[in-house]
């Protein structure tokens, strides 16, 4: 007989399932903030600093995509612009996993706080539920999670800064722009896919799979 994956509900205190079986929105957020520190907890919040880094990309790459549409826009410059609005992202949240380095579970765990205290009741609830199915299993499977976010950046990078070479050889015309914006809405594509399972809702885990965390 195939063995259950366990999950992460064993990993919450009785106080914390006890406010999702009541449906307590205020008992589950008292109760996050005072849960003690686990490689699973700190695992979900890492997941949770993957999402926003996501989330926040992919508008920056939105962002591009529009600019470009304007024939009056530099080719090299927005896109060196944009490396470094993903750059600028990252060393922020370099420099918060410095600050809370020294709190147990660092700054994977400050995060999976953070979410109880940003949402609003009936998410709470929601969220505490799904969050008390997640498969410990895949919750563990990233244990660096700025690993994940430099592999994010670096094929983003890798990729885009291709046709910035072509752009080079050939000078800036439709065609170029064409190649970005394709590349571009494949990253995105890519990113609304990474962004749905980053909190490992029912499929596959896109994030494990794709990026490998040293």
């Amino acid at each position: 007989m195939e063995e259950l994956p366990q999950k992460a509900s064993d990993f919450l205190s009785g106080d914390f399932l006890a406010g999702l079986e009541q449906k307590d929105s205020a008992k589950i957020r008292d109760q996050a903030a005072v849960l003690p520190h686990n490689v699973v907890l700190e695992g979900i919040g890492n997941r949770m600093l993957i999402r926003d880094f996501l989330v926040q990309t992919k508008g920056e790459l939105s962002s591009y995509v529009s600019d470009l549409d304007g024939k009056e826009a530099g080719l090299e410059d927005g896109m060196r612009r944009l490396f470094g609005v993903i750059d600028g992202s990252l060393d922020e949240i370099f420099k918060a996993a410095d600050e809370n380095k020294d709190r147990p579970g660092g700054l994977g765990m400050e995060r999976f706080r953070q979410e109880f205290r940003n949402t609003d009741d009936i998410a709470v609830i929601n969220l505490a539920g799904h969050i008390a199915q997640m498969d410990v299993n895949k919750i563990l499977a990233i244990n660096n999670p700025y690993t994940v976010m430099k592999a994010i950046r670096g094929a983003i990078v890798e990729e885009l800064w291709k046709n910035v070479q072509d752009y080079r050889e050939t000078g800036d015309n439709q065609e170029i722009r064409d190649a970005i914006s394709e590349t571009v809405a494949e990253f995105i594509d890519i990113m609304d896919k990474d962004i749905l399972y980053s909190m490992l809702h029912d499929g596959e885990d896109v994030i494990g799979v794709r990026y490998t965390a040293n």
